[in-house]
């Protein structure tokens, strides 16, 4: 188990009122979330290694944007919270704090990992309306600088357009787009249960 050093038992100044919801979970409530790290499958704060089994824990309150360990209930989330395209299905328990499809917890467990880099780009090409049986490992190369902003960016363009065309009023639009992003989601989360080990 990793701790994370220096997590403070309360929020401190500058956390406060910044719209974070904190929840307080008894020992048997877990969320199951996804979590994207730098490609080098190792943790951006603690440069820990990131396996199956790997448990990051801390005590203290939790803060969203703080030293916490966390994770987002919807893959699209998780994706633009990320630094990269090692993905993992990870269990957050403990006390919790929510804020705009973000968690933070006291407990984060990878219970399985994978590398998305190719799995993402085909989520891209598909949001894009592109048929998929390109060469792929020309697409990685052309946006593995800045891969995830490329993804989402490509995915946000798509719902946009996809609005657009439904409709030029503001509430309908609106609708639209959301309905389009969480059509995007469902087709992520998809595509990356795909990742997941046997059994």
């Amino acid at each position: 188990m990793t701790s994370w050093g220096g997590a403070p038992s309360t929020s401190p100044r500058g956390w406060k009122g910044r719209g974070c919801r904190v929840a307080t979970a008894t020992e048997t409530d877990t969320i199951l979330a996804w979590h994207f790290a730098p490609d080098t499958g190792r943790s951006r704060y603690t440069d820990e290694p990131i396996f199956p089994g790997a448990v990051f824990a801390v005590s203290g309150t939790p803060a969203v944007c703080g030293p916490f360990p966390h994770g987002c209930v919807r893959p699209m989330d998780a994706l633009e919270c990320g630094f990269g395209c090692y993905v993992s299905r990870v269990r957050l328990s403990g006390e919790m704090a929510h804020d705009r499809g973000k968690v933070a917890a006291q407990r984060r467990e990878h219970l399985w990992c994978a590398d998305a880099k190719r799995t993402l780009c085909e989520f891209a090409l598909w949001c894009a309306g592109q048929p998929t049986d390109r060469q792929l490992p020309n697409v990685v190369e052309l946006i593995a600088a800045r891969f995830a902003e490329g993804v989402l960016w490509l995915a946000a363009d798509a719902a946009a357009r996809a609005a657009f065309g439904a409709s030029r009023e503001l509430a309908t639009w609106t609708a639209a787009v959301a309905e389009a992003r969480d059509a995007q989601n469902a087709e992520l989360e998809r595509r990356l249960l795909l990742l997941a080990p046997a059994g």
